[in-house]
Parts: C-alpha cells; structure tokens; sequence
C-alpha cells in the first residue's frame, strides 16, 4: 500500500486592508522662559474695596430684627430677675416663719429655771 501524499489543503483568503488614520508625530514640549516674581507670602482672599464707610449708620430691615431680639432677651433676663427676686422674698418669709415658731413654742421649763435653782455639779 502506497501512500500518497497530498498537498496541504491552503484556504485563500481575502485580506481587507484597513486604512488607518496617520498618527501625529509626538509633540516635544517646549519650555518657556518666564521671569520669576518674588516670592510673597499667599493670600487667601484679596481685598475688596469699602464702598460704604465703616461708621455709617443706616436703618435696614436687619437692624429691625436687631431690635427688636434685643428687646426680647433684655424682656426675659428682667422677668427672670423678677422671678429671682419673688423667690427670695418666699424663702425670707419661711425663714422668719420658721424663726417665729421656734421661740413661740419654746419649752416653758428652760426659760423659767433661774440660776440658783439648777443643779451643779
């Protein structure tokens, strides 16, 4: 038996060339030459400009909401004091009920012993 050698079967195949953009050739940086400012220390804000002097004074509506929060809390520290004060005059009035009512009914037997008549020892 005799075999027969075939040639390898090969597909042709079609190749599709594809175009391709042309690429940018690199780019070199170029450096510039800038002058260098001093160094001065960073501020984080500038300064703006005053466009109405500092000691103006003009009434707006936030110097009416100013007024009257101030009104209020003046208001409500007074009634507190007030407050303050009634509740110390109600202590002052315990404590003198209190001291009245301790000599008023003090024992008889101790007031009335004179000197003489107590024992020594």
């Amino acid at each position: 038996m005799a075999t027969t050698k075939r040639k390898p079967v090969t597909k042709s195949t079609t190749t599709t060339v594809r175009k391709s953009t042309p690429k940018a050739a690199p780019k070199t940086a170029s450096k510039s030459t800038t002058k260098t400012q001093p160094v001065v220390a960073e501020q984080s804000f500038r300064l703006a400009s005053e466009k109405v002097p500092f000691m103006t004074f003009n009434f707006t509506i936030q110097s009416a909401y100013w007024l009257v929060l101030s009104v209020i809390i003046l208001g409500l520290g007074a009634w507190v004091m007030y407050l303050n004060v009634q509740i110390q005059n109600i202590y002052d009035q315990i404590d003198l009920n209190t001291q009245l009512s301790e000599t008023r009914f003090a024992p008889a037997a101790e007031k009335s012993i004179p000197d003489a008549a107590k024992p020594s020892l």
